[in-house]
């Protein structure tokens, strides 16, 4: 009877003390863990570091070599921003699931152009996007500095 009564005191003061052990700290979502690895603190910029097409790697340019995007969050959203990129290109971005990222780009002539990525990684360094156009699947790989 004794060791029974120890039993059940231990085992409700375990239970006890791992209630009151609660991490007051709020689940960050899926979604939120792309946009902080996406902009870091409020933004990050990222030099692309290899491009495949349709699978097989491409050597890059001398001016892919040089390209930067840099994501931007919009301190009045969660999942939303602006970006900009080396190549005098502006838009918006946001996300609708933890593998998904849409840009809406604004080129030097005001074109509007919609690409809607698939998130292969996404890292605080790594940055592993891909999207189909024209029968292309693009994949770009980036990393952050």
């Amino acid at each position: 009877m004794k060791i029974t009564l120890q039993f059940f005191a231990i085992t409700f003061c375990a239970i006890l003390l791992s209630g009151c052990s609660k991490n007051g700290d709020a689940p960050v979502s899926e979604e939120q863990k792309v946009v902080n690895n996406l902009t870091g603190i409020g933004n990050r910029v990222w030099r692309l570091s290899k491009v495949f097409v349709n699978g097989v790697e491409q050597a890059l340019t001398s001016d892919q070599k040089r390209y930067t995007k840099t994501y931007t969050l919009n301190p009045t959203m969660t999942l939303a921003g602006t970006f900009t990129n080396s190549d005098n290109n502006f838009g918006q971005w946001f996300t609708n699931g933890p593998r998904a990222l849409i840009e809406i780009i604004v080129t030097i002539g005001g074109i509007q152009v919609q690409l809607d990525y698939i998130i292969r990684e996404t890292t605080e360094t790594t940055l592993d996007i891909q999207y189909t156009k024209n029968g292309q699947t693009i994949r770009e790989v980036y990393y952050a500095f």
